[in-house]
């Protein structure tokens, strides 16, 4: 096997580009970035707010307000 039997396949530029005949780096013509995913919060569940008139106070397991002992 003599040195003319080998091709050089990839001569790294970069991720993006590619060397031309002459040896340059030169783009691939498709614009090439990183692109951030896109990530959204769950919605955060919060309970309402009761408020009970006076005399009254919130008892949860009934889920209402009852009379103030």
């Amino acid at each position: 096997m003599s040195t003319a039997d080998i091709v050089q396949v990839r001569d790294f530029c970069g991720l993006g580009f590619y060397r031309n005949p002459w040896g340059a780096c030169v783009p691939n013509g498709v614009p090439y970035g990183y692109i951030a995913p896109v990530v959204v919060a769950p919605p955060v569940a919060v309970a309402p707010r009761v408020v009970c008139p006076h005399g009254y106070h919130y008892y949860a397991p009934y889920n209402r307000c009852v009379p103030a002992p």
